[in-house]
């Protein structure tokens, strides 16, 4: 019997820290979910052109197969390394890709189901609704998108993993997914440090540590005046502040503005850091100071937690789910707090030792290893689930076809279609064919309706309507508005609109 294939959807990948702690994890994931899944299932991912190179040589076993199927990057200088079909460019790829590459689940790490294929079951993560709960932080375009992108996430997939109690909330009540299509993985990482506290400590001068891209939410701005009124007031015993994260224009006006004399020697900032540089940071800061407005779920948290660090962090969004009773909360908002709860964190040894005590203890609450358990298990059910749910694509706005309509009705068996098609303005042929087997052809006059009946049998594989351009030797796919689409299990008596679907 065929191992199933897992699909990987990584054509958000970019290169470097641009992706923040989502690409770490996945650089984690992957390989801890290929042991557990070893020589039961294979992998298959789908790239972009821009880190095709890097997830080759990071994530890829010798029998993964690995397909570039959008080309964003002005150098392509790839090395295929005699893969054949295991490595390749697919240009202008289909829409029912993942039919065609055999895959048995879609797993979409970055959330977006632009690959989901009908009868292929998929899981999404979402990690947070940013473009909801802090809307002033994207632009009106970006925001758009992702709210176009999240509600056909809610229509496409099957199961849906959030980083946070908070998020799986958020999800729920923001589009109406219902809780049990919800499970719960908190985003813990698992070997990217070897959480050793040093004495390096000791051996240089104290530090607050923000590791975090400089992104609207993550607050820098407040946090770097916060930390000038410290300086102001606590002199000589003031800490230092150490910041990493991807650099950009945007953040280096931002040190700009704050590279003043006062702070000159006391602020550092060392871009993005591999893991062996962020272990050191971690292993010599002295707290963690958090000041993100909204997280999904906030992974340097349980790094401070994994190197007994006090925290300095608000409550806002999951926060106050993940830091429990480990941190000095104050007011994010705020700098005249923030500033006063590191002047505490600075003066108080008795506070930091009981928050660090309090961190340690807390560590316990997030293991890597039953987190992906909770992933592990949740893609098995899929696999073994298959789909659930109705689900169409190749409907656009107005419900016009791009020339081809796929769907599944989230049953197997026999089915009944019932549709009615407007006029294409040219003759044209409807196919109607489940996989490779095709149950009928239907003419269309260029100004006549037309109306479709039609039984056909629905295994694993996609249902798939064709408009293609009639009585020539290369036809063209034709653009069909639908007027009506409906599909009902023999026997059943009740059917399914589709239109609720797209």
């Amino acid at each position: 019997m065929q191992q199933p294939i897992i699909a990987v959807d990584l054509t958000p990948l970019l290169p470097g820290g641009a992706n923040g702690g989502i690409k770490t994890y996945i650089l984690e994931c992957i390989p801890w979910l290929r042991r557990r899944f070893a020589g039961k299932t294979r992998f298959l991912f789908l790239t972009s052109s821009i880190s095709h190179d890097e997830v080759r040589r990071s994530l890829c076993a010798p029998d993964d197969r690995l397909v570039c199927v959008n080309v964003n990057s002005p150098v392509q200088r790839w090395e295929f390394l005699g893969r054949g079909d295991q490595d390749f460019l697919w240009k202008n790829p289909p829409t029912d890709l993942l039919w065609r590459l055999s895959a048995d689940l879609l797993y979409c790490p970055f959330g977006a189901t632009t690959w989901h294929c009908p009868g292929v079951p998929t899981v999404s993560l979402v990690a947070d609704l940013l473009h909801l709960d802090f809307p002033a932080s994207l632009s009106e375009e970006e925001r758009a998108h992702r709210h176009c992108y999240f509600t056909k996430m809610a229509a496409d997939a099957e199961a849906f993993q959030c980083i946070s109690d908070y998020g799986a909330s958020r999800l729920a009540q923001a589009y109406g997914v219902g809780r049990d299509r919800l499970f719960r993985t908190y985003l813990v990482l698992g070997g990217r440090l070897r959480h050793t506290p040093s004495a390096a400590k000791d051996a240089g001068r104290p530090f607050f540590f923000y590791p975090a891209n400089f992104w609207p939410h993550k607050n820098h701005p407040v946090l770097l005046a916060a930390y000038a009124d410290y300086v102001a007031q606590a002199g000589d015993e003031a800490w230092d502040l150490v910041l990493t994260g991807a650099d950009s224009p945007e953040t280096r006006a931002l040190l700009a503005q704050a590279d003043t004399a006062d702070l000159a020697g006391r602020l550092r900032y060392e871009g993005h850091v591999g893991p062996h540089r962020l272990e050191q940071l971690w292993a010599c800061a002295s707290a963690l100071v958090f000041p993100s407005l909204h997280e999904g779920f906030g992974i340097p948290l349980v790094e401070a937690m994994a190197f007994g660090l006090p925290i300095i962090c608000g409550r806002a969004t999951c926060l106050g789910e993940v830091a429990g009773d480990a941190a000095l909360f104050a007011n994010p908002a705020e700098p005249s707090a923030l500033s006063a709860a590191m002047l505490r964190m600075t003066r108080d040894d008795e506070l930091r030792r009981e928050l660090a005590a309090t961190s340690a203890a807390r560590l316990e609450f997030f293991d890597f290893g039953r987190e992906m358990d909770a992933l592990a298990g949740a893609l098995q059910r899929q696999l073994q689930a298959g789909p659930s749910r109705p689900t169409i694509i190749g409907l656009e706005d107005g419900f016009v076809t791009n020339g081809q309509v796929l769907l599944h009705p989230g049953k197997t068996g026999w089915h009944k279609l019932s549709a009615i098609f407007g006029q294409p303005g040219i003759p044209t042929q409807m196919r109607l064919r489940c996989g490779h087997r095709i149950f009928g052809t239907w003419p269309m006059g260029e100004q006549e309706d037309l109306n479709v009946d039609a039984n056909f049998l629905c295994n694993l594989e996609p249902v798939i309507l064709d408009f293609l351009e009639a009585d020539v030797r290369a036809p063209r796919p034709v653009a069909v508005a639908c007027k009506r689409l409906s599909v009902r299990a023999c026997g059943a008596p009740t059917s399914v609109n589709f239109q609720t679907c797209s």
